[in-house]
């Protein structure tokens, strides 16, 4: 029986607990041994520093730093190392998105124990890996679902998956947008021209679904983004 080291990156210590005892009683042609927990980005990558691992099971929203921006930095750092994400996010820009990356299996949170242990000798096998209910592209919907989809985000997004419908340059002049720069100054700060500024303004508000700075703003402050 071939043992596969495993490093568990979770900030749910619920969650933590519960995969210990499923990786410990999982039966099969593998074994899998539980070498590390880490419950944030930054602990994951010393802990990998110090550790020797075949398999990360990786969650998306970590405290510090996301599971989107860890994967290439584990793949660039550890090429051999296969990275799992189990999340509870299951929304196909994230998903695809995470593939992109270099991970090389997705499962949702409240996957079966069947198929997580499929998922995991399928990736083991050389075979990327997404499981049931996931999908690499949305479901088309009609004009009038599109149209009330900006009204209902407050409801139904968090800072986590609201956070990555934006560039990481939107992020940065949304940043300074919150803090009442104009558009020049912020031009100025970052290099770009202030048309530029003016084009990454209007696509943060047409995701965000506002139409005003102050609404920005205000929205970017419910949800923690800023």
């Amino acid at each position: 029986m071939k043992v596969f080291d495993v490093v568990l990156a979770d900030d749910h210590k619920l969650f933590v607990e519960g995969m210990k005892a499923i990786l410990e009683g999982l039966n099969g042609q593998y074994r899998f041994n539980l070498v590390g927990i880490a419950h944030d980005g930054s602990s994951l990558q010393e802990l990998l520093k110090t550790v020797s691992c075949q398999i990360v099971l990786l969650d998306l929203n970590l405290p510090d730093i996301n599971g989107i921006e860890l994967i290439p930095v584990i793949k660039d750092n550890y090429p051999k190392t296969l990275i799992i994400v189990i999340s509870g996010y299951g929304e196909p820009k994230l998903v695809r998105k995470a593939f992109k990356n270099g991970i090389d299996g997705y499962l949702l949170k409240n996957s079966s124990l069947k198929e997580l242990q499929k998922g995991f000798v399928e990736v083991i096998s050389g075979r990327p890996y997404w499981g049931e209910g996931l999908r690499l592209s949305p479901i088309k919907t009609n004009g009038s679902r599109d149209k009330n989809r900006n009204k209902s985000r407050g409801l139904f997004e968090d800072k986590f998956t609201i956070k990555q419908q934006l560039t990481r340059r939107e992020s940065e002049i949304l940043s300074l947008i919150s803090q009442a720069q104009s558009n020049k100054d912020i031009a100025s700060e970052l290099f770009i021209s202030p048309e530029t500024v003016s084009v990454h303004r209007k696509n943060i508000m047409r995701k965000l679904g506002v139409n005003s700075t102050a609404s920005l703003i205000k929205f970017a402050l419910d949800h923690n983004l800023i």
